[in-house]
């Protein structure tokens, strides 16, 4: 079998294996995320608004919503139905414009001061690190960090963290599991938007590789054919920490997966380092970016219940359908 063939048999495997240890451990996968069906979402913060004499009469004036109401995912594990679907793409695009305008729109001090913490750290990361670290990395490289670096840095290759996404999606669709289901819509989309960012600002900044022997501080601007002039910032650990922080926050509730997968996705952007393809300012800034798309995504989902449905609304002497709005 071929490498990559390989790692991603390996991976669907861990994803699997992931997934059901999850369930063991919490059967009953209870989240604080609402369930997208009407007949689930008539709570005291909903607000119906009817349309009478639009059902046939045949129905019966004593029956509220059925709970057989047809729906794709019935069960009871409380996640909404997340799917890739044409949806999925509508929501995409309002998802990638929301993450841009997340900041402005609901940052308070406290997060304007970590950001600038962050970016602190990067900045500094750039201004004095890069070029000791690059020394140390290959005075200190031989035939076997080689060869382990060769393996981590798959972990980072964009075809892995798709094959991350359809894992779970794979398995969300065999196993009937609308978690799994999730964890593949939000990590499709972190993956996506982070990815994206990173493959425009790779070419605006067009700053050199460290295996060119260029100076760390050697920026060429704007270009589209030369990669050697594409190190800012890191598309491998960009990839790996748009998926590996979804699942980390989505297990967030098993001890032993969001320390597990956030070493796995540190080592893949170390790797990048020891192969002299980054500076280690280009991994920095490629893990917060892409952690922080990673956590605005989820974050955007959870605020997703302000939405309207129809349902059938039968009670008293008139029948029709509910406008249904959750706030």
């Amino acid at each position: 079998m071929k490498p990559k063939a390989l790692s991603l048999a390996i991976l669907m495997a861990l994803v699997c294996i992931t997934h059901t240890f999850a369930r063991i451990n919490n059967p009953q996968n209870l989240d604080h995320f609402i369930v997208d069906h009407p007949q689930n979402i008539l709570r005291d913060d909903t607000l119906i608004i009817a349309l009478p004499d639009t059902l046939p009469q045949t129905l019966s004036a004593t029956d509220t919503i059925p709970a057989d109401l047809p729906t794709e995912n019935k069960d009871t594990s409380g996640f909404p139905a997340y799917k890739m679907t044409k949806q999925f793409v509508r929501d995409f695009g309002h998802t990638s414009v929301d993450v841009a305008i997340y900041p402005f729109a609901h940052w308070q001090n406290r997060d304007y001061l970590k950001a600038g913490i962050l970016l602190g750290v990067s900045g500094l990361t750039y201004a004095t690190l890069d070029d000791p670290i690059k020394a140390w990395a290959q005075r200190t490289r031989n035939s076997h960090s080689a060869f382990f670096s060769n393996q981590l840095q798959l972990v980072g290759q964009g075809y892995i963290s798709a094959g991350i996404v359809a894992s779970f999606e794979i398995y969300g669709i065999a196993f009937k599991q609308k978690k799994a289901r999730r964890v593949a819509v939000l990590s499709a989309e972190s993956f996506l938007i982070s990815t994206g960012i990173c493959t425009v600002i790779k070419h605006l900044a067009g700053r050199a590789r460290p295996n060119t022997e260029a100076d760390h501080d050697q920026w060429y601007g704007p270009q589209l054919t030369h990669k050697s002039q594409t190190s800012f910032f890191s598309g491998h650990t960009t990839a790996i920490f748009s998926v590996a922080t979804v699942i980390a926050i989505e297990y967030k509730d098993h001890k032993w997966i969001p320390p597990t997968i956030y070493t796995l996705a540190t080592l893949a952007a170390a790797s990048r380092i020891h192969d002299n393809k980054h500076w280690t300012s280009d991994v920095v800034f490629a893990a917060l970016l892409s952690h922080y798309v990673a956590k605005t995504v989820v974050r955007l989902h959870e605020k997703m219940g302000n939405k309207f449905y129809l349902a059938p609304e039968i009670a008293g002497n008139y029948n029709g359908l509910a406008l249904l709005y959750c706030f």
